[in-house]
């Protein structure tokens, strides 16, 4: 009977041996799963960083270019403003000027104008383009 328990026992002890090395096995192969399925999400983590970073680095560019275009679109708009400023002080200057011509220089000057007044308005502008820069440069400068 003895060796019946004696034979039992090495049977149980060989039977422990198997599951010990089977749970070494399944804890081993459990262990390399979770490193595994660490190293994908890290990798998937990775990826949607990059994927916020370059989405948000787009979206200042695009950002950066409407305001670069408003900036250049306030920028003419006051260029033009000051244009037109400049147009309407220089006509307010030469009909200034014009107030203060002698009554004989304004009566001759407009002799004149009416004895071109047959004349086409771009006929007339380029007639007198020279004469009318003069006033107004003088209108500016004087």
């Amino acid at each position: 009977m003895v060796d019946i328990l004696i034979g039992l026992d090495k049977i149980l002890e060989h039977i422990k041996n198997e599951a010990d090395a089977e749970c070494d096995e399944i804890s081993r192969k459990a262990s390399n799963k979770r490193e595994q399925i660490r190293k994908d999400y890290a990798h998937l983590e990775q990826d949607e960083y990059w994927k916020y970073i370059n989405s948000g680095t787009k979206e200042t560019e695009l950002r950066q270019e409407q305001l670069k275009n408003l900036a250049a679109m306030e920028a003419k708009k006051k260029l033009l403003a000051t244009q037109q400023e400049m147009v309407d002080a220089a006509f307010a200057l030469a009909a200034d000027k014009l107030r203060e011509l002698p009554k004989s220089d304004y009566t001759a000057l407009c002799k004149r104008l009416n004895t071109k007044a047959s004349a086409t308005p771009e006929e007339i502008v380029e007639r007198y383009r020279g004469e009318l820069s003069q006033v107004v440069l003088s209108a500016l400068f004087d």
